[in-house]
C-alpha cells in the first residue's frame, strides 16, 4: 500500500501532463475532490498546485486555490507566489492585488522577495525602494541585500555609492560589510562604509565586526584605527582596545595540548 508520499508523487506525475491544458486539469481535480476524494487522501489539491506552478500557469494556480481547503490557502499561495516570481517577479507583484486578505497578501509578498531575491537580488532592491516605508519595503530590502552582498558584493558596493540615506542605507551596508571578507573587501574600505552608517549602534557594532576581523590579520593596524577613530568615547575606546589585545582562550593557554 502506498503512504501519503508516494501517492502524492504519483499524483504529481500523473497531473504534470494535464496541465497543458489548465482548465481540463482544474475540473478533473475538481470533480475528484467533489464526488470520489473529498477528504483528498490522494494529495490531488497540492500535486495540482506543484504541476500548475512547475508550468508556469500560476493564475491558474490562484483560482484553484481561493476554492481550495482554507487550511490550505497559506502554504499553496506562499509556494505560487514565490515560484511565480523566481521567473516573472513583475506579473507577481501584480497578481499580489487579487488577495483580499490583508494577512494572506502580506504572507505571498513575502514570498514573492524570498524568490525574486534568489534569482535577481538587485532588481528587487530598485523595486524595494520604490515601496512606502513599512514593514513589507524592509523585508524586501533586507532580502535583497542580503543575497545581492553573498551574490555579486561589488556590484552592490557600487549600487550603495548611488543610493539615498537612511535606515534601510544603514541595514543595507551593514549587511554588505557582514557578508563579505577580506577577499572582497580590504578592511579599509569597510571602515570607509562604517562611517556612512547614521545608526550609531549600527555602526559601532559594524565596527566591531570589522575590527574583530582585520585584528585576526593585523593586529597592529586594526588596533591603530580603533585608538584613533574619532566619534567614539574614550571608555568605548579603551573597552575596544582591551578585547582587541586579549587574544582568545585557546592562544592565551598555548592551544591544545
Amino acid at each position: 500500500m502506498q503512504d501519503d508520499s508516494e501517492r502524492r508523487i504519483d499524483m504529481e506525475a500523473a497531473l504534470a501532463g494535464e496541465v497543458k491544458q489548465p482548465q481540463v486539469a482544474l475540473a478533473i481535480v475538481r470533480g475528484l475532490l467533489k464526488y470520489y476524494d473529498p477528504d483528498d487522501r490522494a494529495g490531488a489539491g497540492p500535486a495540482l498546485v506543484v504541476a500548475l506552478n512547475n508550468s508556469g500557469q500560476f493564475q491558474t494556480a490562484l483560482e484553484f486555490i481561493k476554492d481550495g481547503p482554507p487550511d490550505s490557502h497559506t502554504d499553496w499561495t506562499k509556494a505560487t507566489f514565490q515560484h511565480w516570481s523566481e521567473s516573472q517577479p513583475q506579473e507577481a507583484v501584480q497578481a499580489l492585488d487579487s488577495i483580499a486578505d490583508e494577512k494572506l497578501r502580506d504572507d505571498a509578498f513575502h514570498a514573492v522577495a524570498d524568490g525574486w531575491s534568489a534569482s535577481d537580488p538587485s532588481a528587487l532592491a530598485n523595486y524595494a525602494t520604490s515601496l512606502p516605508n513599512g514593514q513589507n519595503r524592509t523585508y524586501a530590502m533586507d532580502k535583497a541585500t542580503d543575497n545581492w552582498s553573498l551574490q555579486d558584493p561589488k556590484a552592490m558596493a557600487d549600487w550603495l555609492t548611488t543610493s539615498p540615506t537612511g535606515v534601510d542605507f544603514d541595514q543595507a551596508i551593514a549587511t554588505w560589510i557582514s557578508k563579505t571578507d577580506s577577499l572582497n573587501r580590504s578592511p579599509e574600505v569597510a571602515m570607509q562604509w562604517v562611517e556612512n552608517i547614521s545608526n550609531p549602534k549600527l555602526k559601532y557594532d559594524t565596527m566591531t565586526l570589522v575590527l574583530n576581523q582585520w585584528n585576526q590579520t593585523n593586529p597592529v593596524a586594526a588596533q591603530n584605527y580603533a585608538a584613533n577613530v574619532s566619534w567614539i568615547d574614550e571608555q568605548r575606546r579603551q573597552e575596544l582596545l582591551k578585547d582587541l589585545q586579549t587574544p582568545p582562550p585557546d592562544l592565551a593557554s598555548g592551544g591544545d595540548q
